[in-house]
Parts: structure tokens; sequence; C-alpha cells
């Protein structure tokens, strides 16, 4: 079904849960590590904290909200839409929580049919690095990491034999647009 769905333009939604067999938290796992990080600084054991340019007491307000609203927003993104003078301590404290999920043997460790984003490659497949770029496909995430940027571009140097270079050039046929934000360029992880 999905080889008939790359003929058409096709749009992909990717949620947390899209990244949980790769390593990565899902939405609420993904608060409650956040509220950890802040209970460390309250117990001062959070050597990330020091040079990160906020204060203890911003860190402890963020842990209290965090708290008191667990049950009342969906998602990390809801409780920031709400309490937007938190903004930047709370991806501060994303990146934090998830720049340790990306190990790049992770990938090889999962088995088939949980690997969406494998069998979803294959089906993209054409004889060149051109035609996979040719898909007309689009992906549109609300996640912070960079599973699905860094499994893609892994997995395209190594089926068509192509340098980085030429890999990062023919994904800018393929969008990937994270609606909240991003934990940035990548190139060193690959």
């Amino acid at each position: 079904m999905i080889a008939v769905m790359l003929k058409e333009k096709t749009v992909f939604i990717l949620g947390a849960g899209s990244s949980r067999d790769y390593g990565y938290p899902t939405g609420p796992g993904l608060m409650e590590l956040m509220r950890d990080r802040c209970e460390e600084v309250k117990k001062g054991t959070a050597s990330f904290a020091g040079n990160s340019g906020f204060t203890n007491d911003q860190f402890l307000d963020f842990g209290k909200l965090l708290d008191d609203n667990n049950t009342i927003f969906p998602s990390i993104d809801a409780l920031l839409y709400t309490h937007p003078e938190h903004i930047e301590l709370g991806r501060f404290l994303i990146a934090t929580c998830l720049l340790p999920c990306e190990k790049a043997d992770d990938f090889s460790k999962i088995e088939d049919e949980k690997n969406w984003m494998l069998y979803l490659f294959r089906k993209m497949e054409g004889g060149t690095l051109d035609d996979f770029a040719d898909n007309p496909v689009k992906f549109i995430s609300f996640n912070y990491d960079r599973c699905l940027d860094y499994y893609l571009r892994k997995y395209l140097i190594a089926r068509y034999r192509a340098t980085a270079q030429k890999v990062d050039t023919a994904l800018q046929a393929i969008p990937i647009i994270h609606v909240h934000g991003w934990l940035g360029p990548f190139n060193d992880l690959v």
C-alpha cells in the first residue's frame, strides 16, 4: 500500500511515539525526564545546570510548574505555549533530555518489524539517490529529536554509497519540518 502512496504527494505526520522504538521518550516520558532534571537541580546534583545561563530558581519554578500541571497539559509543547516565559528553559531541558538518546548504534539494534523507517525507506528506493529524492513526500514532525533526519541520512549514505554532501543535497528535495523546533544540525553524527 505504501508503494502506491508514494506515487502521490504524501505527507507523513510524526509525533513522539514515532521515535519510541529508536530509544527516545514519548511525550509524557519527556515531561517526566524534564521534571527529573529540575529535581536534580533542587538536590544539587545537576552537572548540566552550571553553565546553562539559567538560575536555580528558574529550574525550581519550572519543576513546580511541571508538577502542578502534569495532568492538565498533554505535551510539553502545550505547556510552553501557555507559559511562554519558560520557553527558553523548556527548550534547554528538552535538549538535555533528548541528546543522550542519540546513539548511532541503537538504530542497528531495532527489530525489522518495529523499524517503520527502514520499511518506509525501502518502499521509497529507486535505482539512484536522485530517484529516491524524487519521491513526492514531506515529513512534519512534532518531535524535537533528529531521529528521522539522522536515520534517513545514514540509510541513504549506506544504500547509495554516496558521500554525506551528496546525500545532504538530495535531502533538500524531501522536506522535514519540525513544528516546535529541533536539536539542530547533526553532521557530526554520521
